[in-house]
């Protein structure tokens, strides 16, 4: 992203990583209050980010706590790319949960299952697998090495009449959870991303916040336990479209033509306030959204399930995928 004015891109940056990498800027300027670390592997690569004061949270436009995005570099088609995103996706979700007890994990899948590319929550609840019904005298013996699992899709305000927030604390209160997982779909600035970035914070979510309609806070502070957001980027704004060729441009023009970058900026400025006008309620997916989705969910719920249940591993994970 250009440097010119990285903070007014802020408001589409669902991904800590993209609104990190544009507030440092093309000088790659520390953020006080806010610290990354960077890890490469085979199929993918791991940014940690964390939040850790005030500083940080006001700068980076969301609260304080530890971001982990991982970022796949082959195809997630490919059976060995996409069994060392699982593996490595179990494992930081495994080290956000609290340690293991009898209260059930409640999974929330958010976000309106009628529209293909916000459906990723429903579609991953539906492939999970639910267990806490299973947890009593009579059936424990069948649960060895299993933990117990309750799943919900509160769907949206607008379908419902209720309110996200609502549904998810009414349940986790009354099942006495001991934590929340949520999936939910995200916004990207970036083409590379879209459905191949997936992030994993344990500061919960505001839901609708990736399209500037904010709802309530589903977080450890709301809900009183710890909640873990999972988030997938299936939509890129048209505003970051643009503005990322324009970057782009930009840098090509200002490596042979230093005095000519000036106007630039003036006209970046110009084109994004445009944008922002012109295409403030469109969103841009995938042709192939479904597709995506679909492979996705298996990613997701193959994940969680590993992080979750000591007998499920990633030999054997396909065979507790639900349909």
């Amino acid at each position: 992203m250009s440097d010119s004015n990285p903070t007014k891109f802020i408001s589409y940056y669902d991904m800590a990583m993209e609104a990190h990498s544009a507030l440092r800027g093309d000088a790659d300027i520390e953020i006080d209050g806010v610290s990354e670390k960077v890890k490469s592997g085979s199929c993918c690569n791991t940014s940690i980010i964390t939040i850790l004061d005030d500083r940080g949270a006001k700068s980076m436009g969301r609260p304080k706590g530890q971001y982990v995005t991982l970022q796949a570099t082959a195809s997630l088609d490919d059976d060995t790319a996409k069994d060392e995103i699982i593996s490595c996706f179990a494992d930081i979700l495994k080290g956000m949960l609290p340690p293991k007890s009898d209260a059930p994990t409640l999974i929330c899948g958010i976000g309106n299952p009628e529209i293909s590319s916000d459906s990723l929550g429903e579609k991953t609840v539906s492939r999970s697998l639910p267990t806490r019904h299973l947890f009593n005298e009579e059936n424990r013996q069948f649960c060895k090495g299993m933990s117990p699992v309750a799943l919900v899709t509160p769907n949206v305000l607008g379908n419902t009449g209720i309110e996200t927030f609502e549904i998810i604390q009414s349940v986790a209160k009354r099942i006495g959870a001991g934590a929340v997982i949520i999936i939910d779909a995200l916004s990207t600035a970036a083409f590379d991303r879209l459905g191949s970035s997936f992030q994993l914070t344990n500061t919960g979510i505001v839901p609708g916040g990736g399209i500037g309609n904010e709802r309530p806070a589903i977080n450890e502070e709301t809900l009183h336990v710890p909640v873990i957001a999972i988030g997938v980027p299936t939509v890129i704004y048209p505003q970051s479209i643009v503005a990322e060729v324009f970057s782009e441009l930009k840098t090509c023009l200002a490596e042979k033509e230093n005095a000519a970058s000036l106007s630039w900026d003036t006209a970046e400025n110009t084109l994004y306030q445009w944008m922002n006008d012109k295409c403030e309620m469109y969103a841009v997916t995938p042709k192939d959204i479904d597709c995506v989705i679909a492979n996705l969910a298996d990613i997701l719920t193959a994940g969680i399930h590993i992080a979750l249940h000591e007998a499920i591993t990633k030999d054997n994970y396909r065979e507790y995928l639900s349909f």
